[in-house]
C-alpha cells in the first residue's frame, strides 16, 4: 500500500501541473471550493456506479452467469479506475487551493 500511495502522490502532482497549464491559481476561496466540489461530486457519482455494478455482479454470481460476471467485473474495473482518477483530481485541486491561499485565506 505504501508504494501505491506514493504513486498516487506522483499522479496528484502531475494532475496539479496539468491544471496549472490550463488555469492559474484560484481567484477566491469560493472558486476553489466550487472546483473541488465538482471533482468530489464526480468521484461520488463514480462510486455510486461501482455500488450499483457490485449489486448486479452479485446477482450474476448467485445465478452462476459466468459471462455476465466477467462483463460486470470489467465494468467495475473501468469504473474504479475512473473513480480513482477523480479522487486524484480532488487531491490535486485541494493542493491548488493550498497553493492559492495557504494560511492567507481571505
Amino acid at each position: 500500500m505504501k508504494e501505491l500511495l506514493k504513486s498516487v502522490e506522483v499522479l496528484t502532482a502531475e494532475e496539479l501541473a496539468r491544471s496549472y497549464e490550463k488555469f492559474p491559481k484560484f481567484n477566491s476561496p469560493h472558486e476553489g471550493w466550487a472546483v473541488m466540489l465538482e471533482e468530489s461530486n464526480e468521484h461520488t457519482e463514480d462510486c455510486g456506479e461501482i455500488d450499483g455494478l457490485m449489486m448486479a455482479f452479485w446477482e450474476h454470481v448467485k445465478s452462476n452467469d459466468c459471462e455476465a460476471q466477467n462483463k460486470t467485473a470489467l465494468l467495475v474495473k473501468e469504473s474504479a479506475i475512473h473513480a480513482a482518477a477523480e479522487a486524484i483530481q480532488v487531491a490535486a485541486m485541494a493542493q491548488k487551493y493550498i497553493d492559492s491561499f495557504g494560511d492567507d485565506t481571505p
